[in-house]
């Protein structure tokens, strides 16, 4: 009772000081002194907010999201996949396999990898689990993979056998999720400008907050609600330049920064954004979709609106999603703009090494790592949702009617871009090859059947050049590349120049289509 007695009069002279102090600073400042003890207090409930919610993130959300998610399966053959990746990195003249293998340990030198490390990093590549708890067919397919390795990389018949404890190589899927706590307030003003952005200009613009199931989207309607509408011959499979466009945006707090580009890039056609709350910086949602759950849903809204087939464009996320919506409906994709992709070159340490391992050495790198990389919804959608081989989007793989574009920035800080350029590059190559060889083919047919001089010979000609072959290789579009010199990665964004180009480029490419050079 004494102690209480005595610290009950200790708590009353703090308020009595606190009381006295308030009413002084108001004095001086000429502040009515209720006005000052009416923000005194609301600062002091604020206070008692913000110390709840640290502790709500640091005793309750955070240690659930530690929860390992079960692994997604491969879409594919992953024997194949990894020999792809291992052939890639031949394929590419600026680079080699003891960088790759450097960037994928976190920049340890190459000498002080051993062969266990290789494996491990296998182990979790292919199956996201420790070595040790692989099973007997998955043990023998991760030996067909490093004989493989060793056979196309010489340099791996020179690392040293067992394994240096030194060495850790990304498993971001089984690692701890780590954050940065980021307060009250910042979450809040960063739903307020969201809701501004969202109620004032999307609204004001025409656009309409719709949702499908659970799926939510923002949608404009102009120009044709017929995607195949505006016919200028080109063949039905490809882009005719005047199909609606759907945006899908990277990791951000949500469509302000995207307004300029999607309003000028679909200038006289119906709009989608289509959101993701997942990668939306402080959203504070931990469900991830599937891509063919994603896929479905987008499917969905593009049914709702009756339109067949857009033109989709994705920045550095986004061009994850657009690579599951081009997997699971090709057929409803006519050109695909990609913007800083991530997408490509996942089988490449720089997106995982960058993002979430490289310690932050320039003002950029910084901001990436406090404000996206170390947010809680950010680091656990990367650490606990993110199945590189099924976001891995193989530019060769794209069904050649789809025209594309990929804008790359020089100083990109996530990305590989001298990497990327030349893969696009070869990618772009190919294209050209099948058009001409489409051409070529497209000449023959047409001169037989020029000559045919009756309906048998017409029918013999028809059959002779094989007319199902010589459609489907007919529809070959072409991929362009730009370059942003000296550009971070999202700047592009913020350059109404760049913006313009970027926006001529692909309508050309659009409108282009599948004809001749």
């Amino acid at each position: 009772m004494m102690l209480f007695l005595v610290g009950g009069q200790s708590i009353g002279q703090v308020l009595s000081w606190a009381d006295s102090s308030v009413s002084e600073v108001a004095s001086t400042l000429s502040i009515p002194d209720i006005i000052l003890k009416g923000v005194m207090m609301l600062a002091g409930i604020w206070l008692l907010l913000e110390i709840g919610f640290f502790m709500i993130i640091h005793f309750f959300v955070l240690p659930n999201a530690q929860t390992l998610s079960k692994p997604q399966p491969y879409h594919g053959d992953m024997l194949q996949m990894m020999k792809r990746a291992a052939d890639l990195v031949k394929q590419l003249h600026c680079y080699s396999f003891d960088k790759y293998l450097s960037g994928f340990c976190c920049g340890a030198n190459f000498e002080d990898i051993h062969l266990e490390n290789w494996r491990s990093f296998l182990a979790w590549a292919m199956y996201t689990k420790h070595l040790p708890d692989l099973d007997a067919k998955e043990l023998e397919d991760l030996e067909v993979v490093n004989e493989y390795a060793q056979k196309e990389h010489p340099i791996m018949r020179t690392m040293k056998p067992g394994f240096n404890p030194a060495v850790k190589h990304c498993r971001m899927t089984m690692d701890p999720i780590p954050i940065i706590h980021r307060p009250l307030l910042m979450y809040v003003l960063i739903r307020l400008k969201e809701s501004f952005t969202n109620n004032f200009f999307l609204t004001s613009m025409g656009f309409q907050f719709l949702e499908v199931d659970g799926q939510t989207y923002w949608y404009k309607a102009q120009g044709s609600k017929d995607s195949n509408a505006a016919n200028t011959g080109v063949s039905g499979t490809g882009s005719n330049g005047s199909e609606p466009m759907l945006f899908l945006h990277g990791i951000s707090t949500g469509w302000g920064s995207y307004i300029n580009m999607a309003l000028g890039m679909g200038q006289g056609r119906s709009i989608f954004l289509v959101d993701m709350d997942s990668v939306k910086l402080n959203s504070l949602v931990f469900k991830m979709p599937t891509p063919q759950q994603f896929s479905d849903k987008v499917s969905k809204i593009l049914d709702r609106h009756h339109v067949d087939r857009v033109s989709v464009v994705g920045h550095s996320f986004g061009s994850i999603t657009a690579g599951w919506f081009i997997r699971h409906f090709p057929e409803r994709v006519s050109h695909l703009t990609l913007i800083d992709p991530v997408s490509m070159l996942l089988s490449f340490p720089e997106v995982a090494f960058s993002f979430l391992y490289r310690k932050p050495s320039t003002v950029m790198e910084w901001v990436i790592h406090i404000f996206a990389a170390r947010e809680i919804t950010i680091s656990h959608t990367l650490r606990r949702n993110f199945w590189w081989y099924n976001n891995d989007l193989w530019l060769e793989t794209i069904p050649a009617h789809i025209g594309v574009v990929v804008g790359l920035a020089t100083g990109d800080e996530i990305i590989n871009p001298k990497a990327l350029e030349e893969y696009v590059g070869n990618c772009r190559t190919s294209r050209i090859r099948q058009r001409e060889s489409a051409s070529t083919e497209g000449a023959r047919t047409d001169a037989l059947l020029a000559k045919a001089d009756s309906f048998s010979e017409l029918d013999s000609a028809q059959h002779t050049t094989s007319p199902t072959k010589t459609s489907a290789t007919s529809e070959v579009a072409m991929i362009e590349c730009l370059i942003w010199e000296q550009f971070s990665h999202g700047q592009i964004l913020c350059d109404s120049q760049s913006l313009d180009v970027l926006m001529a480029t692909v309508r050309s490419n659009e409108k282009l289509g599948t004809r001749s050079l």
